[in-house]
């Protein structure tokens, strides 16, 4: 395939995944503590929201209708040893945390198809949460 976008933001690492924002295809991002929402046919950054602590985040997701994003965010891996896990959603609407909760060895997470649940996998086990 060929590029057909390309952003440049300047920081060391950066996440990225594709999902919906109010229906449009979007980019999530995160780059240095922050989650950031691109809208792909305009390149235009239509939300931005720190992620508590400068965790990484990972597993970044949306809901189909691009109401909520979703990420498995944990402490930086600076120590061996268990690291301290969060699961957290966001409204991208207003970028607040709908959800967050302490969560251990999530490596899947995955909206249902109508957005109304989050199931989450990992380490021989599954679980499914109803959101607002």
């Amino acid at each position: 395939g060929f590029i057909i976008e390309e952003m440049d933001l300047g920081g060391p690492q950066v996440q990225a995944r594709l999902g919906t924002h109010e229906g449009r295809t979007a980019v999530l991002i995160h780059d240095q503590g922050a989650l950031q929402v691109f809208d792909l046919e305009t390149g235009e950054k239509v939300r931005s929201f720190e992620v508590p602590n400068a965790w990484e985040a990972s597993s970044l997701t949306t809901d189909p209708s691009g109401r909520y994003a979703a990420a498995v965010t944990a402490s930086a891996g600076q120590f061996s040893g268990v690291q301290s896990q969060r699961l957290m959603v966001w409204d991208l609407a207003t970028g607040a945390a709908v959800m967050d909760r302490d969560t251990a060895g999530v490596s899947e997470i995955v909206f249902s198809p109508d957005g109304r649940r989050l199931s989450t996998a990992g380490k021989g086990r599954v679980e499914v949460f109803d959101l607002p």
